[in-house]
């Protein structure tokens, strides 16, 4: 999480506005604790593998992580 929000800060220069930022973050937050929350039910409820419902929202999010990183540097 603390990368993610280090990419979102470093990587938004064209929202001026601190509060604008912040809402974006939290948003992303929940979007993230939400989609989490849905693999970890699917596993519960055995509808896919407890080893697959723990490491698909851990590969999305470092996908995202390393693919948004990687823009950083470009600019």
């Amino acid at each position: 999480m603390t990368i993610l929000s280090s990419v979102i800060m470093l990587n938004s220069k064209k929202f001026k506005s601190n509060t604008l930022k912040i809402s974006i973050g939290l948003f992303l937050c929940v979007v993230i604790y939400y989609f989490n929350n849905l693999f970890i039910i699917l596993g519960v409820t055995e509808k896919i593998n407890y080893i697959f419902s723990v490491w698909v929202p851990l590969l999305f999010l470092t996908f995202a992580i390393m693919l948004t990183a990687s823009r950083i540097n470009e600019k």
